[in-house]
């Protein structure tokens, strides 16, 4: 009779220990718990638009670029920047005159007139773009080699290309290299090429050349952007990601107008990667933030992943029958997982 009874007694705790260890599955998918919009720090023209929707991002990775205006050397000299990235080129150029001044290589121009020409009638006529020759009226004569730049009248301009002078000086204008009086053409003074101012709109991005430094003609000098940066702090004209994860959207198109503060991107944080899942209402009792899962991908059943509870929705999805709650899961390994993917959760309850 004692036999009996512990038989049965055994079979009892076997059967009650069954009903204690229950295991619930919560079929979800992977999804995102948050997102991060990335908006405009600067207004402008969109230049290029590298990535779309759905692009895996690291926070350096350019998002958008906007179109910069570059503006050049008209010809060769010494440039002088004036500010820094980031202000605007108005309030530069009312503060120092210019955003960059460039001082010529030739510095020197003359303006002379047929007047003190020798006594020909082809004297007289003047024709821009001559090669001259020049040499001035001091004891210490200097020489040197000029064009003709414009005519008024008996009145032309003489740039200088080479030759040492002194502001003001009286030099003779000849058409022989040898200076004969026979084919001198005219006489001026001498006078400093003033330096040549350079502005633009919109914000300076960055001085291309080194401050003080020779330029040729065509050297790209300075790049602006349209628009105001906060505080004079230069951005670029590349938008990256700022965050590691997925793009959801991207807003702007090449050549859109981008408004400061306007909306760039959306997108899902690595950090934001969840199991969403979805529990019955009668499953709740049986669930807590804080209880482990095991996890089994659909279309990888050998690969077992864990996680935890990490929050369960006080608001139910819309259902004809029993209401449902989503359940988030955060999984202890995300690597190879992708947005949408079908996965299980398993939950062993006491």
């Amino acid at each position: 009779m004692k036999k009996l009874l512990s038989i049965v007694l055994c079979l009892m705790l076997l059967m009650s220990g069954a009903a204690l260890a229950d295991t619930l599955m919560l079929d979800g998918e992977i999804a995102a718990a948050y997102s991060v919009a990335l908006l405009a720090p600067i207004g402008g023209t969109v230049k290029s638009v590298p990535l779309s929707a759905g692009d895996r991002v690291e926070a350096d990775d350019v998002v958008v670029t906007l179109k910069t205006e570059v503006t050049y050397a008209e010809q060769a000299g010494t440039v002088v920047y004036f500010g820094q990235p980031g202000d605007t080129a108005d309030f530069i150029a009312s503060t120092y005159g210019a955003v960059a001044w460039l001082e010529p290589d030739r510095r020197f121009t003359i303006s002379a007139s047929t007047r003190r020409a020798y006594d020909k009638k082809e004297n007289r006529m003047v024709h821009p773009g001559e090669t001259v020759y020049l040499q001035t009226t001091g004891e210490n004569k200097q020489s040197g080699v000029g064009v003709v730049t414009a005519v008024s009248g008996s009145d032309f301009t003489v740039e200088v290309l080479s030759g040492d002078f002194d502001v003001g000086e009286t030099a003779n204008v000849y058409r022989e290299e040898s200076h004969a009086i026979s084919s001198r053409i005219g006489q001026g003074q001498t006078a400093r090429v003033d330096p040549v101012a350079y502005g633009g709109s919109g914000s300076v991005v960055s001085f291309l050349q080194k401050n003080g430094g020779h330029v040729e003609r065509g050297d790209a000098l300075f790049e602006t952007l349209d628009g105001a940066f906060d505080a004079g702090v230069m951005t670029g004209s590349a938008i990256p990601a700022g965050t590691a994860g997925v793009l959801v959207s991207v807003t702007p198109t090449v050549g859109s107008a981008l408004q400061k503060n306007g909306a760039v991107a959306e997108i899902w944080p690595d950090e934001a990667m969840r199991l969403r899942a979805s529990a019955y209402e009668s499953d709740l009792t049986a669930i807590s933030p804080g209880d482990k899962v095991s996890v089994e991908l659909d279309a990888d059943t050998g690969r077992l992943l864990t996680g935890t509870i990490e929050k369960i929705s006080m608001t139910s999805s819309a259902s004809s029958g029993e209401a449902t709650y989503d359940v988030w899961i955060l999984l202890d390994d995300t690597e190879g997982l992708r947005y949408g993917m079908k996965a299980s959760a398993t939950l062993t309850a006491e």
